[in-house]
């Protein structure tokens, strides 16, 4: 049997990156305008068990990842972004905020895959996607 290579994971504490006011480059328009993420994700990261509160983006992900059973609170735009690539998220919360879940294709057709994922007392959508350049943007949920 092959030696077990750990997973990686990302942590954080309620780590408060909000753009500061004024700063007309921040808002929620993935195509034109920046955000802060609370986790920065990119391919072979799996994020899982942390608590994010009060970020403009609780985990902002790119490539093909995995997320699993992490609390996101009152995260001003989104408390998870998806982009370019094939995504799994199981049992995550997203609690507040503006929207929940965003899955952009801007560069690559792009897959997120919703297991058990609870989006509650958001002031948006609960599922959202940006689509850009001919490419596709597909989310399948499973309760």
């Amino acid at each position: 049997m092959p030696p077990r290579v750990p997973r990686r994971r990302a942590a954080t504490r309620g780590t408060d990156n909000a753009c500061r006011e004024p700063d007309p480059e921040c808002g929620p328009d993935f195509f034109t305008e920046f955000q802060h993420a609370g986790i920065l994700a990119n391919t072979g990261v799996v994020v899982t068990r942390n608590r994010l509160i009060g970020n403009q983006l609780g985990i902002y992900a790119f490539g093909t990842m995995e997320t699993s059973h992490n609390t996101l609170i009152d995260n001003e735009y989104f408390g998870m972004a998806l982009q370019d690539g094939t995504f799994t998220a199981v049992k995550d919360t997203i609690r507040g905020g503006g929207d929940g879940v965003a899955v952009i294709a801007s560069a690559i057709d792009t897959t997120a895959q919703l297991n058990q994922v609870r989006i509650t007392k958001v002031t948006g959508d609960r599922i959202r996607k940006f689509e850009c350049c001919g490419f596709t943007a597909r989310v399948t949920t499973q309760p």
